[in-house]
């Protein structure tokens, strides 16, 4: 989930998440979920204001968990892992009202959403057809259909996750 650089300065706030997050992923999530939440962790305190630094912290970390399970459809009973509101919060021992306002909060900041392949789980994006879709000349397509030299420009330019020809 790209690199976990934090400023020397944040690097105690990280661990504190860390702390939260890691255990509560293990063991209700999987290790795509908490690579997912640390790296939100670690965007919100590359921030000038860093929101993780005010506060309580266990109400940000369910904010970080929600966030990310509402990215990722985790309220679809389809799904492999799939939870309510009220089952993401329990563990954590916060309100839904809270985890839900931290989430909202992050979402704005973060500028997320489920076609960024930034925020979603890594066995997904494939699968995201939003995080497909280009625009080449005037036309909107699916990056996963057009020939690879194109695919590989369409990366360049930072227009998909990767190219799909050569994974």
């Amino acid at each position: 989930m790209g690199d976990r650089k934090v400023p020397n300065r944040m690097l105690e706030t990280y661990n504190l998440y860390a702390e939260i997050i890691e255990p509560y992923c293990d063991k209700y999530l999987n290790e795509e979920y908490k690579a997912i939440c640390l790296h939100v962790v670690t965007k919100l305190c590359r921030k000038r204001t860093c929101p993780l630094v005010s506060g309580n912290p266990v109400e940000w970390a369910a904010g970080i968990i929600y966030a990310m399970g509402q990215n990722n459809f985790i309220f679809d009973p389809s799904r492999p892992i799939h939870m309510t509101a009220d089952e993401i919060v329990e563990p954590l021992g916060v309100s839904r009202i809270a985890a839900i306002s931290k989430a909202a909060e992050i979402k704005k900041i973060l500028q997320i959403t489920p076609t960024n392949a930034e925020y979603v789980l890594e066995s997904d994006i494939y699968g995201n057809a939003g995080i497909w879709f280009v625009k080449i000349n005037g036309y909107r397509g699916d990056a996963r259909l057009l020939p690879v030299e194109v695919q590989v420009e369409c990366k360049r330019k930072g227009m998909i996750p990767y190219v799909p020809a050569l994974r």
